[in-house]
């Protein structure tokens, strides 16, 4: 008898998309593939499902809760998600609906990041390079609509959007590969496209896994790579490597203590501080592999 293994009928295994998105008030939405789950606190230290369903019939591909954290005393359980057919849509957990939705008209969403300074602005970036400008409006007959108030390309796939920190108006557009730029005025009808665009790394075996602003500081920014964690100085365009003794694949700057970083791998959540321009390790979490499981 001849075994044909290119006509194996049986499905083989593949990697799950995972993707972790925790809101401002304590929410957190998990996506394997297609499946979503939202989780609220039980107040007894744990996290309980709330609802599960498979929004689209492919499978998920970026989401993000409302965030605004500049705007006080206004938090809205609303969770913006993308599918690989293109489609964005807009959930309110209050209502248990999805409130406005839209059609993407060239590739899938790969990343959307609320305005940390509006209360309807949220950005898209695509895999060929599109960066969205997208509010929620209000029509004639109160019903709440999409509009796209701006869409400007950069030469390659934006998977990470980071806000400056400062005054949440300038949006840092960031590749894999380690190319980004910088777009000006971004909640404004006029938006500026830096024109120079930046590499972080000429090493094509290196790979971006996050980037973010040091919060005390508009001029430094924070990339996780494969190789190693980088701080990048934007005006002297020069690049610090802090520490590569663990394989981060997230790194979070305290927003209340600004020399302290929280870094996460796929098996720990450690706790960093800068002294005297050094990082030291201060402690750490051994959690679940599967946590972390969220790029």
């Amino acid at each position: 008898m001849n075994l044909s293994f290119t006509e194996w009928t049986y499905p083989s295994k593949k990697d799950q998309k995972q993707l972790l998105a925790m809101s401002p008030c304590g929410l957190v939405a998990h996506a394997i593939d297609n499946p979503l789950t939202i989780y609220t606190d039980s107040n007894s230290g744990k996290y309980i499902p709330t609802i599960t369903w498979s929004p689209f019939e492919h499978n998920i591909t970026a989401m993000c809760w409302y965030d605004a954290s500049d705007v006080p005393d206004l938090t809205l359980p609303m969770l913006v998600f993308a599918s690989e057919s293109r489609r964005i849509c807009v959930y309110d957990l209050m209502v248990r609906k999805i409130i406005a939705s839209m059609q993407l008209e060239n590739e899938p969403a790969s990343v959307i990041k609320w305005s940390p300074i509006s209360s309807s602005r949220f950005f898209i970036g695509t895999r060929n390079g599109d960066v969205l400008c997208c509010s929620l409006k209000t029509d004639d007959e109160g019903k709440i609509v999409f509009k796209i108030d701006w869409l400007m390309s950069v030469d390659f796939d934006v998977n990470y959007l980071t806000f400056e920190p400062s005054f949440g108006d300038t949006l840092v557009v960031c590749s894999k590969s380690g190319a980004f730029s910088f777009i000006k005025r971004v909640h404004s009808t006029s938006p500026l496209l830096v024109p120079e665009s930046y590499s972080l790394s000429n090493n094509n075996d290196n790979e971006i896994y996050s980037c973010e602003f040091l919060e005390t500081s508009a001029n430094y920014m924070l990339f996780v790579t494969k190789l190693g964690t980088i701080l990048y100085t934007i005006s002297e365009q020069e690049t610090i490597t802090l520490f590569n003794d663990v394989k981060l694949k997230d790194l979070f700057p305290v927003i209340s203590h600004g020399r302290r970083l929280i870094g996460i791998n796929d098996n720990v959540v450690a706790l960093y501080e800068l002294i005297s321009g050094k990082v030291h390790r201060l402690c750490e979490i051994q959690i679940m592999p599967s946590i972390t499981s969220s790029h």
